[in-house]
């Protein structure tokens, strides 16, 4: 291999590393761009404020996800995964209402705190530095099998692939948390 090929080498493999980490930029700019704080409304059957309350603690004690923080009279505070649940009851005439809020930001924070060291310090790092170690050693080689080692431009990948886990993490554990929310809703709607 000569000196010309092996520099187009690292070029398209760093061209290709900047693609992927504009990608990741994007997935981040989405995943920190998420409401914080999700709010559903549970439509009840007429049932008096207490039996309600009793029926969302029946629902909670037989989800072991959740762990009730507070139990007042007309709010339920329970946390699942770091997500917060707040059940707010009212009443109004014969209307029984249930709003229920879930706050995400303290499963949010952290991956939005990690994923922003892995995209804006650690990744342009290597982006940077690791083309340019080639360059140095291998590129300017004028041993034709170091030359080849241009290839190992492929293990930027090795700090580009961190993020995607962690985007995906964090949206399965939110889908988790409101599927388990949405099925506590469902079991209200359907009644004791």
């Amino acid at each position: 291999m000569n000196q010309a090929v092996a520099e187009m080498i690292v070029t398209i493999g760093t061209m290709c590393g900047w693609c992927i980490w504009l990608v990741t930029v994007w997935f981040f700019r989405k995943m920190s761009r998420r409401d914080a704080v999700i709010t559903r409304q549970v439509p009840v059957e007429a049932q008096s404020l207490n039996d309600l309350r009793k029926n969302i603690l029946r629902i909670l004690a037989g989800q072991p996800q959740w762990r009730v923080l507070e139990r007042a009279d007309t709010v339920i505070k329970a946390i699942a995964m770091r997500a917060v649940m707040t059940i707010t009851l009212s009443q109004a005439q014969s209307v029984t209402n249930c709003q229920i809020a879930l706050d995400f930001r303290r499963i949010d924070r952290p991956f939005v705190l990690w994923m922003r060291l892995a995209l804006f310090a650690l990744a342009p790092l290597a982006l940077l530095g690791i083309p340019e170690l080639l360059r140095r050693f291998v590129v300017a080689s004028p041993i034709p099998g170091v030359q080849w080692q241009a290839v190992q431009i492929v293990q930027i990948v090795h700090i580009l692939w961190p993020p995607f886990v962690m985007y995906a993490m964090h949206t399965q554990i939110r889908a988790f948390i409101i599927s388990l929310v949405d099925h506590m809703a469902l079991m209200l709607e359907i009644g004791p």
